[in-house]
């Protein structure tokens, strides 16, 4: 257990060396340091792993684990359909099929590039420092999951893309989607990951902007604003979850996901390491090195054609 005192010295000294440059004998007993850079205290990145879960929609509604190890474990699936039968006295038991599968969810090293910061940022006794550190790697690591949760994850030995892995239904046209798109896609998900209180649509800002503009059979508009704050838009009564880093609508593209977003766990490791960095070709510009490290994960928790929680709409390829 960490003391307040030792959490206190090490924020003191770290806010001290952001503005000055400089480590003194105190300064280098209370800070983790090499040649090159300076490690950040643990209080700003478990303020860090906090703040990702309020950054982003799609991190707020994923099965988002934070674990306090790197251990792999395993989330278990079934292999095919399970009914129940009717116990017929002498009937010989069902052995062997379905089967329960795993899927490893494991810890891969990811970094972000180093971020100039600006010391004229960091400088008077009243700059806020710590804010700052928070708020600018807060932003890019959730940036940067969520892109790889959706479109640029791996098919192994990573981050897993949820786009790649999902079934789709194609549009009626190349670049536009209609009210019968939408419909066709909620129908591909079955209950109860389509049911109201479960499913999600996920999409960007430019697609959420044009279906604000369809209209359904009866010429009412389909997405409807919250009037509550906090509360979320919806679609066919299901919310709708906005991350730009969805593809934009245009041919061959899935710029829609819908289903239960549940069914994919993030796994980040907690003590995300943050190094400082004082070199020269940052002191030209006025500034920092600032440079983020996270183990992380995300998986799929679906059997193809066996187990659909999400599905995709793929728009028409011409």
């Amino acid at each position: 257990q960490r003391s307040a005192t030792t959490e206190g010295a090490e924020m003191r000294a770290f806010c001290d060396y952001m503005r000055n440059g400089v480590l003194g004998a105190e300064q280098r007993a209370a800070l983790t340091t090499d040649n090159a850079s300076v490690m950040v205290p643990k209080e700003i990145s478990q303020k860090i792993i906090l703040g990702l879960q309020g950054m982003f929609d799609l991190l707020n509604k994923v099965d988002l684990r934070i674990t306090p190890h790197a251990k792999t474990f395993v989330e278990p699936i079934l292999s095919g359909d399970m009914t129940l039968k009717r116990i017929t006295v002498g009937a010989a038991n069902d052995e062997g099929s379905p089967t329960i599968e795993g899927i490893e969810v494991k810890a891969y090293d990811y970094r972000l590039p180093v971020i100039p910061l600006s010391i004229t940022l960091l400088e008077g006794s009243d700059a806020d420092i710590q804010g700052a550190v928070v708020a600018l790697l807060t932003e890019h690591i959730a940036r940067g999951l969520s892109k790889l949760a959706l479109t640029d994850g791996t098919a192994s030995d990573g981050v897993s893309a949820l786009i790649p892995k999902v079934l789709t239904t194609t549009s009626a046209a190349a670049a536009a989607i209609s009210y019968a798109d939408l419909v066709d896609l909620l129908a591909k998900v079955k209950a109860p990951h389509s049911s109201q209180g479960v499913a999600s649509w996920i999409m960007n800002s430019a697609t959420r902007a044009a279906l604000m503009k369809v209209m359904d059979q009866q010429g009412r508009p389909i997405f409807l604003e919250s009037t509550r704050e906090g509360e979320p838009d919806r679609i066919l009564g299901r919310p709708v979850i906005i991350d730009d880093n969805m593809p934009d609508i245009g041919a061959g593209k899935v710029p829609v996901l819908f289903g239960d977003p549940k069914k994919y766990v993030l796994r980040i490791v907690q003590g995300i390491r943050i190094r400082v960095y004082q070199e020269e070709k940052f002191y030209k510009d006025n500034c920092v090195g600032v440079q983020a490290f996270v183990a992380a994960d995300g998986k799929y928790i679906a059997k193809s054609g066996v187990y659909e929680p999400i599905a995709g709409l793929k728009m028409k390829a011409s």
